[in-house]
């Protein structure tokens, strides 16, 4: 597109600004005011040509040439995100049975040519660096994509491309081409990730990453960071997505808890605010320095400990007043048997999503459950309660969001380092894990599995660098948001990542006044909150039938929609399947949990295969071929979903 003359400069930029005040009207917020700019414009015969800041050019030639040569040289090898195959043994068995339906097809076509990324539209395109955006309108002619995430550290060049280009003229083609543009002005790096993950989770585009375009415009720190953090943090949308057989032990176990015992129930709801302070402790390395520490000021706040960090705390001598657990692994069974041969804990609060395995809460005295907002028995078992948010991945984000629920707002952290040293061990050497002959790891994992999940690198909470890996950056951040949404105090004390919006402060700094009252009056407070439920009684008014029926009307709307109007790609049949669910409004919404990931898993395998297809007439044929066996397994899945959710009704009889 044509810069602007002279004569016209005035009326495109006033155009433009038209166009984002009625598009994305953040864009105007985001720029400096008028005479604010710390660099300027270079005009040559009424075109503008450059940027200069200080006494250096962005760009080292004029800036339409130059980036002309540039787009051309991305285009003939782009810069994508390639997937591994998301096939493997975690995968349910229809996907398998889909990939060998897929293969033998593959043979039919002859001569099939697969390409290492998806041909045709993908969800996402990011282009790094605007300038004076010479470049945008031929990276969204020739990088198909659902939603291109223009990212421009420096709001003046923002301000400046508007001056320069017809943003209006983008904006339009964009929606043409059914591509939502978004836009990051203005962000350091790390927020520009904060809420890019924030985007794609709202807009389920995690199923979309495969084959997602970066283009590099400009090499600024900042704009080479944001590109860093990308691939080193996209990859937490690759994390298998699981599938019905994961929410069947989750559904299964929840029935358990919530049928054998009584317990109380955590809400996500706003609690009057309890003033006293509670520590957060997990098992973490640093945890080693700081016990000490804890032990003498444990009687200045309630503690929780956080999954095997009960163990390090019983063997210090300290019994806590909460112990958190969310998973539903059974080597999380095992190690509780084992404090219990030594240590009393009986007079600890289990506080634990419902799907933990029904023999953790047999070993405390009282249970404390709550409902996790991803998962299938929030929705299936525990309709008009709310479920909790932020309460993953790990148990430290758990903890938080479980006892912020109930009012607490002052929390100091022991031991979650979300990391370690580079070298460091990756747990307190008083945990289970280093125990002599400890083999009660979860299946695949072990010390040589942890130890080369650490390979990304984040700042430390007293400087320095600490090593990481996907689950404990993801936590970390996440407790981040927590904080932000909870507006809540809290103090770090842990020696390992950096936790925005947590006050780093040295355990022996950390001074605490005496409580004014005992701490079985807290806890008291804090129950007599919470809803108490017998044994079975929450699971009286539990309507299976509907959820029963969902699988069947299900099964017929996708009948219906692929023999009406067939999608032409993936990209559309998930769309398809999206519209689906939400026109089944409340009454899909236990299926949508139940059945979504198996869904998902079928069309990342058929997908993986089936975009990757170079030649166009060949990738049209696999991908009719792919609907008719999705169709198929969608069927087999939902059947056994249904079959099991009779198997729970008759049970709750």
């Amino acid at each position: 597109m044509s810069g602007p003359t002279d004569q016209n400069a005035k009326a495109l930029y006033s155009k433009n600004l038209r166009a984002f005040a009625g598009y994305r009207k953040e864009v105007l917020k985001a720029l400096p005011g008028d005479g604010a700019e710390s660099c300027t414009i270079i005009i040559n015969s009424g075109h503008p040509e450059n940027i200069k800041i200080v006494d250096v050019n962005l760009y080292p030639e004029p800036a339409r040439d130059w980036t002309a040569k540039q787009v051309e040289n991305y285009l003939k090898d782009p810069d994508r995100l390639k997937i591994p195959n998301p096939l493997d043994e975690s995968q349910p068995s229809v996907s398998h049975n889909l990939a060998a339906d897929l293969a033998k097809f593959g043979e039919t076509l002859g001569d099939e040519e697969l390409k290492s990324c998806p041909q045709g539209q993908v969800g996402f395109a990011f282009v790094f660096g605007v300038g004076l955006g010479y470049h945008i309108d031929q990276i969204l002619e020739n990088c198909p994509c659902e939603q291109m995430i223009v990212v421009e550290p420096v709001p003046e060049f923002f301000k400046f491309s508007i001056r320069t280009i017809d943003w209006q003229a983008i904006i339009e083609k964009a929606k043409a081409k059914g591509t939502a543009l978004q836009f990051k002005i203005g962000l350091s790096p790390e927020r520009f990730m904060l809420e890019t993950e924030a985007l794609i989770i709202r807009s389920r585009g995690g199923r979309f990453i495969d084959g997602t375009y970066a283009y590099v415009h400009y090499p600024s720190w900042q704009v080479m960071e944001c590109r860093k953090l990308l691939n080193e943090r996209i990859g937490n949308f690759l994390i298998r997505p699981g599938h019905f057989g994961d929410e069947k032990i989750m559904m299964t176990n929840a029935i358990e808890n919530l049928s054998k015992r009584s317990f109380r129930l955590i809400e996500a709801k706003k609690n009057p605010d309890l003033d006293v302070p509670v520590f957060v402790v997990g098992s973490g390395p640093s945890l080693d320095d700081d016990i000490g520490k804890l032990s003498e000021l444990s009687g200045k706040a309630l503690i929780a400990s956080c999954g095997s960090s009960l163990g390090i705390l019983l063997k210090n001598g300290i019994v806590p007043d909460f112990h958190l657990e969310n998973e539903n692994t059974y080597p999380l069974v095992k190690n509780l048997k084992a404090f219990r041969e030594d240590f009393d804990f009986t007079s600890t609060v289990l506080i634990a999503s419902s799907t933990v395995n029904p023999e953790v809460g047999e070993m405390f005295g009282r249970n404390w459950f709550y409902f996790r907002s991803t998962l299938s028995p929030a929705v299936v078992l525990a309709p008009g309660y709310n479920p909790i948010t932020y309460a993953g991945p790990l148990v430290a984000n758990a903890a938080l969001a479980a006892l912020s629920n109930l009012g607490f707002k002052r929390f100091v952290l022991f031991g979650i380092d979300c990391g370690r040293l580079e070298g460091g061990l990756h747990h307190s050497k008083d945990a289970v894990y280093y125990q002599e002959g400890y083999d009660n790891f979860i299946e695949g994992e072990g010390h040589d599995y942890l130890e080369g999940e650490f390979t990304r690198i984040v700042p430390g909470n007293f400087g320095g660098k600490i090593a990481t890996s996907a689950y404990y950056d993801l936590s970390r951040r996440t407790i981040t948001e927590l904080i932000r949404d909870k507006n809540l105090v809290v103090t770090n004390c842990s020696r390992g990542a950096q936790i925005e919006g947590a006050q780093p402060l040295l355990s022996g700094k950390l001074a605490l006044p005496s409580l004014p009252a005992e701490k079985k009056t807290y806890l008291a407070e804090v129950e007599s909150r919470l809803a108490a439920f017998g044994p079975g009684e929450f699971l009286e008014h539990v309507d299976f039938d509907l959820h029963i029926e969902a699988c069947q009307s299900y099964r017929q709307a996708l009948k219906s929609s692929l023999k009406n109007d067939q999608p032409s790609n993936f990209i559309q049949l998930q769309r398809r399947l999206d519209t689906i669910m939400g026109d089944g409004g409340a009454s899909f919404a236990g299926l949508d949990k139940l059945a979504t990931g198996t869904l998902l898993s079928l069309m990342r395998v058929g997908s993986y295969r089936g975009s990757r297809i170079a030649d166009k007439n060949q990738r049209a044929e696999a991908f009719e071929f792919f609907l008719k066996r999705f169709e198929f397994y969608a069927g087999e899945a939902l059947d056994e979903i249904a079959d099991f959710l009779k198997g729970l009704k008759a049970r709750t009889i």
